[in-house]
C-alpha cells in the first residue's frame, strides 16, 4: 500500500521481494519482536502518507514499546510530514511561517512530538534505551553496522548493481571527486571496521554475522576486498535516489538518513537492525525493469529456504 501511494510499478513483486528477502523470511518462524515491530513502523508510515497523523503516532508508540530504537522511525514520520509541508510547492523557509500556517502544521506534527518526548523521557529515567541486557546495549558510534548493511545490500540488490555497473564506471571515469571520496571512505573504513562487541565474537560462530564479521575484519586482504561490494552498494543507493521521481527524492533521502541513525549508534553488529531501513527502501526505490525484480525473487527464494533449513536444524542463526 505504501508503494501504491508512491505510484510505483510492479507493486506485487515488491511485496514478494520483501517477504522472501533472506533477512526477513526466517524471522516469520521465530518468536522475535522484529516482524511485529516492523509491521507497526510500516503502519505508522502508511498512516502518515495518508495523513492520519494520530493513528500514525499510536502505531509508532506501540512500535517503540516493542523495540525502543523505533523512536527513530517515529521521528522519520514526523520529518516526512515537515518535508511535505515545506517542500510541496517548492522550498519554503520555516522562519517565514505565519500564524494560520503554524496552526495548520502543529496538529500534524504534535502527535509525533508527544510520542517522541514521552519515549525520550522514559529513556532518561531508565538511563538507557534498551530494556534488557542494558550493559551490552549502550548507545555508541558503530560504523561497522553501516559496513555490514552495505555488504548485505550488495547481496540483496545484486541484479540492480549489475544494471547500474556501467553508470558506476562512467561516474568513476568522469569525476576525480568521486575517487577522492572513495579514498577517504576507504581510509575511514580501514580504521573503523572492527569487531569489538562480546556478542560478535567468533566464539558464537553459530551466528553467521559473527563469522562474516570475524574474517572480514581479521584477514587484511579480505577486509579491503569487501570494501568493493560495499562501495558498489553505496553507488546503487545513490542511483536509486537519482532515478526517483522528483516527488519521491525527499522521502527516499529521509529513509537513508534515518536508516543510518537507526543502526549506527547500536553497539552490536546485527542484521536485524537493518530490517526497517531495507523494507522502506524496497517499497520506495524507483521502478526499474520487472526482470530485475524477478531475478531478485529467484535469488531470494533458495537463499531463504537454505537459511530456514539451517536454522531449523540448529546449524546457524542469523
Amino acid at each position: 500500500m505504501i508503494s501504491r501511494h508512491f505510484e510505483h510499478k510492479n507493486n506485487d513483486y515488491r511485496v514478494l521481494l520483501f517477504l522472501t528477502m533472506p533477512i526477513v523470511l526466517p524471522f516469520f518462524s521465530i518468536l522475535y519482536t522484529d516482524i511485529p515491530a516492523l509491521l507497526l513502523v510500516s503502519l505508522s508510515f502508511l498512516f502518515t502518507v495518508k495523513k492520519r497523523y494520530i493513528l500514525a503516532s499510536l502505531a509508532g508508540a506501540v512500535a517503540i514499546a516493542m523495540r525502543q530504537p523505533n523512536v527513530i522511525w517515529v521521528a522519520f514520520c514526523a520529518s516526512f510530514v515537515l518535508a511535505d509541508f515545506f517542500m510541496r510547492d517548492g522550498w519554503r523557509n520555516p522562519l517565514s511561517l505565519r500564524g494560520p500556517e503554524v496552526f495548520r502544521l502543529l496538529p500534524r506534527v504534535a502527535p509525533y512530538g508527544l510520542v517522541i518526548v514521552t519515549a525520550l523521557f522514559v529513556f532518561y529515567l531508565r538511563k538507557n534505551v534498551a530494556v534488557g541486557d542494558t550493559s551490552m546495549h549502550q548507545v555508541t558510534l558503530n560504523l561497522s553496522n553501516l559496513y555490514m548493511f552495505l555488504l548485505l545490500s550488495f547481496l540483496f540488490f545484486l541484479p540492480y548493481h549489475v544494471v547500474y555497473f556501467p553508470r558506476i564506471i562512467r561516474c568513476l571515469s568522469n569525476s576525480y571527486a568521486v575517487w577522492v571520496l572513495l579514498f577517504l571512505g576507504l581510509v575511514v573504513y580501514a580504521f573503523t571496521y572492527s569487531n569489538s562487541h562480546p556478542y560478535n565474537t567468533i566464539g558464537l560462530a553459530h551466528y553467521y554475522r559473527n563469522v562474516v564479521l570475524h574474517y572480514t575484519v581479521t584477514i587484511t586482504w579480505l577486509k579491503f576486498l569487501v570494501f568493493m561490494p560495499m562501495a558498489i552498494s553505496a553507488f546503487t543507493y545513490y542511483f536509486f535516489w537519482k532515478d526517483s521521481k522528483a516527488s519521491d527524492k525527499t522521502s527516499l533521502l529521509l529513509i537513508y538518513v534515518f536508516g543510518l541513525i537507526s543502526f549506527v549508534p547500536l553497539p552490536m553488529v546485527e542484521p536485524r537492525y537493518y530490517l526497517t531501513a531495507l523494507a522502506l527502501i524496497a517499497v520506495s526505490r524507483p521502478s526499474l525493469r520487472s526482470d530485475l525484480d524477478l531475478g531478485c525473487l529467484f535469488m531470494y527464494i533458495p537463499l531463504s529456504g537454505l537459511l530456514l533449513f539451517l536454522i531449523s536444524n540448529s546449524i546457524i542463526f542469523i
